[in-house]
Parts: structure tokens; C-alpha cells; sequence
């Protein structure tokens, strides 16, 4: 089955059955994007089932086309073919069926292959419907939900917002048979944060309904809405929020995503010191990032987004790690409790007090979620795995426990339990079960869960850890989960999947699996094998700058046409430090042989190198806390150490203090220049030098041209292609003129992003 088809329109309109009828042309926002795969989203309510088939998918499918597809279904146990496909003038066939309200498994049969619907994302894990006795949940089905479209439906097409009001537009749809829109029936507030709600002034025209509010301070704003058709049916209801801000209506392009770390970055007082081991607790805590954000921190850097480790309790005491290691759960990643803010970090009350702050300073809030595994100690494991006997004697375990925790459970690793072989069902270590996603009830709590922290806490969206050991139905169950809440566009919805990979094309279709953002793929996802070029090319000094292009270039052939945002990084809190790589330490026992704090010059110069690099690519830059002041670290636990007093940059060693410079520098800039987050076109490329072109979105926008080099000399290299007018850098100020030509000075260890001279952004 091809992962991201090209869907004919035709169809879609189809397979959206009864959805909230296409916004009028002004509705720009929720047209398709280039690229988009579907003219519908795939959360639209459906009164019938469209599903769709295309023979030309495999070749296998092609030798089977022969025979014609059917569609089968739980409607009738799957007990006949339901309806007839049909050729619609392209590669695709479609066949459409009336089913009353319910939600259904169904499939396509195509000879002896049972084949799922492509056109819609959602699946669940049943046995085969044609070999009864089979494993229950070994199969794969599509899954649909057909609505009650009897009853009206209200639907957010359009969010504006600027510097001090806001505009939200939504459509209404009768139910069938109903009556139109009754504008008597309309009620609105509006919520900015904690904040008492409002009732907003809005419009009618026809189904459409316009609200708007003016004057308003800057913040994080949530409108509500409900109406009723003439009839006085069911009441129809839809939320949406928005970021009233001076630079408003940005895309998740437009973002600079920074990762925290909590209990290594800060604490109530200020800044921490190391743990007596570095397994242990430090003492962070989110009033210490809240601390940050009233400093204005954050802004200084240019970030938009703060991603926040888990915050779910996590067991006392110390566990022994994979290394043998002990370790407190300072990292998050252990939730002992579905719903519960880790009291050490601070609780409910110093989330919401970080919520309110971030929010009023234009700050959206990701949190890392962990839906893979749980602690043992954790009350779902306690209660719906084989520790409980009712659950062991059930008359089949597998589908009683809520946990892969079978008599062949195994730990990640181990002997006969390698991390190919069985990522999806190994576990992390002895005392983390692993969930099992494919059983709906687990899908429905796990998925619920997570709705339950994005609506409770107001955030803007999540990082999902272990994306790949889980099946794909989970990430999707998770993207719906996510967007079936208020209605949120562009940098203000974010759903960020760990797929750790290695480098090259493996790893590039191992991520390009998970996304096609209007099939419930991922928003965005990291790409691990840039990092890994990136660090062999940049910090080491291997391989070329050829080579580093050759992905940039592979990444957007990859990816291109998913709608997903990469993220870009040079580190995490999995990797060791680029400084340490760049310093050729990296990679020592991180309890006996940590990385050494840089004494010299060019591993800085080489960090800045690929911050510069990563912040200036068109996509999602991401800062792990630490690298904005180049901070050392071999793997985990080195790569999580406290943060220096980043408050006091007078305080830092002169190189920390210049790249910390260095990087406020860069996420101004690239915050004030579109061109940097559009269209890069490579101009120059050698074995150690790179010279790019970057165009804005907008004719009368500047361009921005960026030069990098690890050489060790200095070097004059002359470029064709250049826009004319004279260009001065941002970092070192040197100057050149172009006249559709010119000739660069790039200096050793340097980037230089040069911007036309008398450029704002230059300051």
C-alpha cells in the first residue's frame, strides 16, 4: 500500500460524504496546501462510507486488478461484498455505501488480499475476518466513523488575528432533513487564559457566523460557540484558539522550537547545581521556566515554542538503568499516573502559573508525552495487566491485559529480543510495560489521555516519544486526538514525533512513513539523518559539504509533498553534545569519562557552524536547553547537565558567552527574515565551504544569503546568480556588491548570512 497517495479530487469529494460544506474563496486558510494530499480533512464528519482503491499501488495489486475489489465490513460480519467499485476516470476506483450512525471495520478485497482504504488514515487491529481463530489482533482494518447527520454541525473554517483583535469564522450545516441556521440560537465567549470569559460581538450570513474582537491585550484566546438550526434541534457546538500577537498568523515554518529539560534547567532560586550523581534529581522546576520566560529569555533567542519534558508523576526512589546505572526519574519519562503534574516539578498550580506567563508573552507550550510504556507502578499496569489475576484467567489474556506482557515479553536488546526484530513489543526495561495500541481500549484511554493535558493545561500541542514502537495507528490515533479539541492552525497546532533513526535514505523512509499530514500524519518530525551528516561533516571535519547538501537535497525529495515541517537540531537529550563531538570527546562512558567543557576555540566555532546551518534551513529549528551556550555532554546522563546561569552571561566563560550571543543573533534573525524560513537554492558548494541563496515569499521581500565554511583559511570564492544590490553580514559586517556576480570573503570556522545593506533586521 503507497503511504501518501495522490488523490484525485473527484473522489475526495466523495469520501467526504456529508462534511461542513467548502468555505467561500476568502477562506484562504483552510484551503490545500501545495503539496496537500487531501481537499478535505480527514477529521470531516461522513454520512456514508466512500471508500477508495487503486490497482496501480503494487504491483501485486496490479497482477490482482483482474479480479474486481470488493468491499467487505463489520456492518454485516463481513459476511458479503457491500458495494460495487467503480472507475472514476483515473488510476482510481471508488465505491460508496449509506451505513446508519456507528463506527465500522472494513476492507478491500482484492483476490486472496485483504487491502485497506487509502484514502482514509483511520485503522483498528482485529483478527482476520476470513480465518476465524486467527490471532485478534493481527490484522489491520480501516476503520470509519459515520456521524448521526441527521444533527447540524458547526464547523471552523477560517482564524485572523493581529496586533489587537481577533476574527473566527464558522459555517453551520443543517442536519438532514433540518432547517437553516437560527441566528437567535447563537452563543459566543471568549477566553484569554485562566481569564473570565467574554461574549464576543459576531454576524450572520446565512450558515456562515463571523466573530470578532478588537482591542484586545496580546495572549492565547479561545472562542466557544454554539448554535441550533429554525428547528430548535440538537445544539451544534465548535472552539478554536488563537494568538493575538504583534507578527500574527504564523506557519509552523515560522517557528524556533526549544527544548527543556525541567529538572536540568532551572530552579525556583536560579540556576542549579550538578547532582551528586548524575542519575540524580538537580531540583529544576517549572517555576524556574517560568522564571525564564518573565525574563524574557526566551524572547531574546527568537523562540516561539517552549517543548516541555513529561510532566506525569513518576515512581520515587532509584531504578537501575540498561547501563546498570541507578537513576531517579528527574527525566519524566517513567509515568506512574495518567493525570497528575510530578509534584517535585511543581505540580497543577506552577503549570498553570507557566501556562498563563508563556501564553501573555506569545509563547505556545508543547509537552513530551510518553504513550508507549508506563512504570510498573503506574495504576493502569497495576490494574489491567496479568498482575491481575482476572486478567490472567481470562479465557484470552491477549485481549484482557492492556500490556504486550505475554510469556514472550522481553527487554529491548536482551538476548533473542534485538531492537529490529521486536520494537514494537519490547520493552524499555523490566520495570516499563509496554502498552499494547492495537487494542482499542487502549487506543480510546491512551488517545484521551493525552486530549485530557492539551484541554486541562491550554497547550499548544505534543512531542510523542517512541513513535516507532508502537504501530502507525497509534501516531494517527494521537493526531485525531489532538485535533478533534479547539480548532488551532499553523505554529499554533504541533504534533512533534520522535522517530529516531540512523543517517541516510533507510532512515529518511523510515520518518516519511509516518507522515502525510492530511492522512493523520505527524505535523512535524525530527530528521535524525541530517543530525548524523551534520555531525560527521561539521564536527568531525569528514566527508564534504557536498555530502551535507546531498541530504539537505534527499530530505526535501523525501518529505516534499507530506505536509509535514522537519525539525532540525544538532543534538538532543539521546545523542551526545555537538561541542564534545566537535572537541572529539563525545564519546566517553558518560559516568566515567564525561565530555570536558571545551578549553579551546574551534569546537565552539565548529557549534556555531551547525546552529547556523540548522537555523537558517527552511523547516523547524529546535534548541536542546544548553546548546544556545555550546554546553558539553557525552551521551545519556552527560548530555543532561544543569544549564549554566544563562541569566548572567557575564558570568559564562567567553566562548559560551559568545555563543550564546551567537545564537540570539540567529533566532532574531531568523524570526525577522522570511527568507530565511522559505526557498533555499545552493549557489556554491566544496569539500569545506557552502554558499546559499535564500527568497522570501513576497517580491518586494529581501533576500538573504548565507556562507559557511569549516576550512581553517580563509578563502574569496565568486557566485553567479545573485540578486544586484550591495549586502552587508549581520555577524561580521563585511560588505559586498553584486551585480548578478560577486565575489565572498569567507573566513575561517565562519558563517556569514549577509542581508541587503540598510536591511531593518540588521539593527
Amino acid at each position: 500500500m503507497l503511504r501518501s497517495p495522490r488523490v484525485p479530487l473527484a473522489l475526495l469529494a466523495l469520501w467526504a460524504g456529508c462534511a461542513a460544506p467548502a468555505p467561500s474563496s476568502s477562506a484562504a486558510s483552510v484551503s490545500p496546501a501545495p503539496g496537500s494530499l487531501m481537499s478535505a480533512p480527514a477529521s470531516a464528519r461522513r454520512c456514508a462510507l466512500t471508500a477508495g482503491f487503486r490497482p496501480t499501488a503494487s504491483p501485486q495489486l496490479a497482477k490482482l486488478a483482474a479480479a474486481a475489489p470488493q468491499l467487505v465490513g463489520s456492518w454485516d460480519h463481513f459476511s458479503a461484498p457491500a458495494a460495487a467499485f467503480a472507475a472514476d476516470g483515473t488510476d482510481w476506483m471508488s465505491a460508496t455505501l449509506p451505513l446508519p450512525p456507528g463506527v465500522y471495520q472494513y476492507a478491500i478485497v482484492v483476490g486472496d488480499q485483504l487491502v485497506l482504504d487509502e484514502l482514509n488514515p483511520e485503522t483498528a487491529w482485529s483478527a482476520d475476518p476470513r480465518a476465524p481463530g486467527s490471532d485478534p489482533l493481527g490484522t489491520e482494518l480501516s476503520q470509519v466513523e459515520i456521524a448521526d447527520c441527521s444533527q447540524p454541525a458547526l464547523t471552523i473554517t477560517r482564524t485572523i488575528a493581529d496586533a489587537d483583535s481577533l476574527t473566527i469564522e464558522a459555517r453551520f450545516t443543517p442536519g438532514w432533513p433540518g432547517s437553516p441556521l437560527d441566528p437567535r440560537s447563537i452563543a459566543v465567549a471568549l477566553a484569554r487564559g485562566p481569564e473570565g470569559m467574554s461574549a464576543p460581538p459576531f454576524t450572520t450570513d446565512g450558515d456562515l457566523v463571523r466573530v470578532r474582537a478588537a482591542g484586545l491585550p496580546a495572549g492565547k484566546y479561545t472562542v466557544r460557540m454554539s448554535a441550533r438550526d429554525r428547528q430548535g434541534a440538537q445544539s451544534a457546538t465548535a472552539a478554536a484558539s488563537v494568538f493575538v500577537e504583534p507578527a500574527p498568523g504564523r506557519a509552523l515554518s515560522d517557528g524556533l522550537v526549544y527544548q527543556v529539560l525541567v529538572d536540568r534547567f532551572r530552579g525556583p532560586s536560579g540556576a542549579l547545581a550538578a547532582p551528586a550523581s548524575p542519575g540524580d534529581r538537580a531540583g529544576g522546576t517549572l517555576d524556574g521556566v517560568r522564571a525564564a520566560v518573565e525574563a524574557g529569555y526566551f524572547e531574546r533567542l527568537g523562540v516561539t515554542t517552549l517543548w516541555l519534558s513529561p510532566l506525569y508523576q513518576n515512581p520515587p526512589g532509584r531504578f537501575v538503568g540498561r547501563d546498570g546505572r541507578l537513576y531517579e526519574a528527574y527525566h519524566g519519562y517513567w509515568p506512574s499516573a495518567p493525570r497528575t503534574v510530578e509534584p517535585a516539578l511543581g505540580g497543577e498550580a506552577a503549570l498553570d502559573a507557566l501556562v498563563a506567563a508563556a501564553h501573555a508573552r506569545g509563547l505556545r507550550l508543547v509537552l513530551d508525552v510518553v504513550p508507549h510504556h508506563v512504570h510498573q507502578l503506574h495504576e493502569y499496569y497495576q490494574q489491567h495487566s496479568r498482575l491481575d489475576p482476572a486478567v490472567a484467567a481470562a479465557p484470552d489474556p491477549r485481549m484482557a491485559s492492556w500490556f504486550l506482557d505475554g510469556p514472550d515479553a522481553c527487554v529491548c536488546g536482551a538476548p533473542g529480543c534485538g531492537w529490529s526484530d521486536r520494537l514494537e513489543d519490547c520493552w524499555f526495561a523490566s520495570y516499563l510495560p509496554d502498552l499494547n495500541w492495537r487494542l482499542p481500549r487502549v487506543a480510546d484511554v491512551g488517545a484521551g489521555d493525552l486530549a485530557w493535558w492539551l484541554e486541562r493545561f491550554d497547550l499548544d500541542g505534543l512531542r510523542v516519544d517512541a513513535v516507532p514502537m508502537m504501530p502507525r495507528s497509534a501516531a494517527r490515533a494521537i493526531v485525531r486526538a489532538t485535533r478533534a479539541g479547539a480548532h488551532r492552525e499553523g505554529l499554533d497546532q504541533l504534533v512533534l514525533g520522535e522517530i529516531y533513526t540512523g543517517p541516510g535514505d533507510a532512515g529518511r523512509d523510515e520518518i516519511r512513513y509516518y507522515l502525510g499530514r492530511d492522512l493523520d500524519g505527524l505535523d512535524s518530525a525530527f530528521d535524525f539523518p541530517l543530525m548524523w551528516q551534520a555531525r560527521r561533516v561539521i564536527a568531525r571535519g569528514e566527508g564534504s559539504f557536498a555530502d551535507l547538501e546531498a541530504d539537505i537535497a534527499a530530505a526535501d525529495a523525501a518529505f516534499g509533498g507530506s505536509g509535514a515541517v522537519m525539525a532540525h537540531f544538532v543534538d538532543n537529550h539521546d545523542t551526545s553534545r555537538f561541542v564534545s563531538e566537535a572537541a572529539g570527546d563525545g564519546g566517553g562512558d558518560p559516568w566515567l569519562a564525561p565530555a570536558a567543557q571545551p578549553a579551546t576555540d574551534e569546537p565552539y566555532r565548529r557549534h556555531r557552524l551547525a546552529l547556523a546551518l540548522m537555523l537558517t534551513l527552511p523547516g523547524l529549528p529546535v534548541l536542546y536547553y544548553g546548546d544556545e551556550v555550546a554546553l558539553a555532554g557525552a551521551g545519556d546522563p552527560d548530555a543532561r547537565r544543569v544549564l549554566p546561569d544563562m541569566l548572567a552571561p557575564s558570568a559564562l566563560p567567553p566562548q559560551m558567552s559568545a555563543t550564546l550571543d551567537f545564537a540570539a543573533r540567529l533566532g532574531r534573525l531568523r524570526r525577522c527574515l522570511p527568507a530565511l524560513r522559505n526557498v533555499r537554492h545552493t549557489l556554491y558548494t566544496d569539500a569545506d565551504r557552502t554558499i546559499a541563496l535564500h527568497l522570501p515569499p513576497s517580491p518586494d521581500g529581501e533576500p538573504v544569503v548565507v556562507a559557511l565554511s569549516r576550512s581553517a583559511v580563509a578563502a574569496d570564492v565568486a557566485i553567479l546568480g545573485l540578486p544586484a544590490g550591495r549586502y552587508r553580514d549581520a555577524l561580521s559586517g563585511r560588505t559586498f556588491s553584486s551585480d548578478g556576480g560577486a565575489h565572498i570573503s569567507i573566513g575561517p570556522l565562519e558563517a556569514a548570512i549577509y542581508l541587503p545593506e540598510g536591511s531593518a533586521c540588521a539593527e
